[in-house]
């Protein structure tokens, strides 16, 4: 997986797992980023009326840059794109620990 922020000409911020090849960019699983209040920000599906789980080609004409997301923004990222649930490794275990016995 490859994480990237893509800022398109029209100044859409994308999260996406980002392939390039030939000069062309593919947007994996693209989510829009959407400033909101209190310097806070949400994300949304990109094109929620498509199937954008293969990806999105577009053109290296369209793209602004690419830059390395936070690692907080690639752990929301895959939370919000995968099956499956990965908890956070900040968090302690609280309770008893369980041991097993023969």
């Amino acid at each position: 997986m490859s994480i990237k922020i893509v800022r398109l000409n029209s100044g859409e911020e994308i999260l996406c797992d980002m392939v390039v090849e030939d000069g062309k960019y593919t947007l994996k699983k693209p989510l829009i980023i959407i400033p909101a209040q209190g310097g806070q920000i949400g994300f949304m599906s990109w094109m929620p009326y498509a199937d954008t789980d293969d990806g999105v080609t577009i053109s290296e004409d369209f793209v602004a840059f690419t830059i390395e997301p936070m690692k907080e923004l690639v752990s929301e990222y895959k939370s919000q794109t995968s099956d499956v649930i990965i908890p956070d490794s900040t968090l302690s275990t609280v309770g008893p620990s369980l041991k097993l016995t023969e």
